[in-house]
């Protein structure tokens, strides 16, 4: 693995960890359960890592399919979805598509690294590093509001626990 590789590595592992211990509990009464009128829910919150997690194998050159393709294409809200798959769906998806990234990470080159990003992203140095550390970042944002959601359906806090 590259050495610049080797931090935003061990947040993406944590993030993959994380995520499943911030889904335990969660059947998909509860995980489709918006707090108030505006909130997202679980279920859309667990769909889109999901979603942009196979955006980011795609943007790295090496695009795994995604179940949720059709179910997500064209949609950016809450309100623009029907219905979502069970949380076990979305989780055995997240285990896939985190599987396959850790394995792009780990051969990924310098030379991919240093490349521009074809797309911008809200970063100060548009360089494909940037641009992964970013959506590294994207899913922790996202994991934490999982976290505070986990609270209003009356679950205990996430947990640290990595075993």
């Amino acid at each position: 693995m590259q050495p610049a590789m080797r931090a935003i590595h061990e947040q993406f592992t944590l993030n993959t960890d994380l995520f499943r211990n911030v889904v335990r509990d969660l059947d998909d009464g509860k995980a489709g359960k918006r707090p108030t009128g505006d909130n997202n829910h679980a279920l859309f919150l667990a769909l889109h890592l999901v979603d942009t997690r196979h955006f980011l194998a795609q943007f790295l050159g090496e695009p795994l399919e995604n179940p949720f393709a059709s179910l997500v294409e064209g949609k950016k809200t809450i309100d623009d979805f029907d219905t979502f798959p069970p949380l076990a769906d979305i989780t055995a998806a997240w285990d896939r598509i985190s599987s396959h990234l850790a394995g792009i990470y780990e051969k990924i080159t310098l030379e991919q690294l240093d490349a521009e990003l074809p797309i911008p992203f809200p970063v100060k140095e548009p360089k494909m590093l940037s641009g992964i550390a970013f959506m590294t970042h994207h899913d922790a944002y996202h994991i934490g509001q999982l976290g505070y959601l986990r609270k209003g359906l009356g679950l205990g806090p996430m947990a640290y626990d990595r075993t």
